[in-house]
């Protein structure tokens, strides 16, 4: 409302929010691909240095949105082979 009132366009103010919001939210995009990134590849590790533990690391990465256990075994296979 101060914007307003002190005589300044409100498309511009509107505009610039737009903007600020859009580069905010690539900014969390990156950072939640990192992460999610990190979190498979860690677990692929843990899964292979810890077999015992691969039903809880399995249940974890679920339950973080990562992939289920057949999809993680695919991953493994091809990065295997590259």
């Amino acid at each position: 409302m101060q914007y307003v009132d002190q005589g300044r366009n409100p498309d511009i103010y509107t505009r610039e929010f737009v903007e600020l919001a859009r580069r905010g939210n690539q900014l969390m995009l990156g950072k939640e691909a990192a992460f999610a990134s990190f979190r498979d590849v860690l677990a692929r590790e843990m899964m292979s240095a810890m077999p015992e533990l691969k039903e809880d690391v399995q249940m974890v990465v679920e339950a973080t949105g990562g992939p289920a256990d057949t999809e993680m075994e695919e991953t493994e296979g091809i990065k295997k082979e590259s």
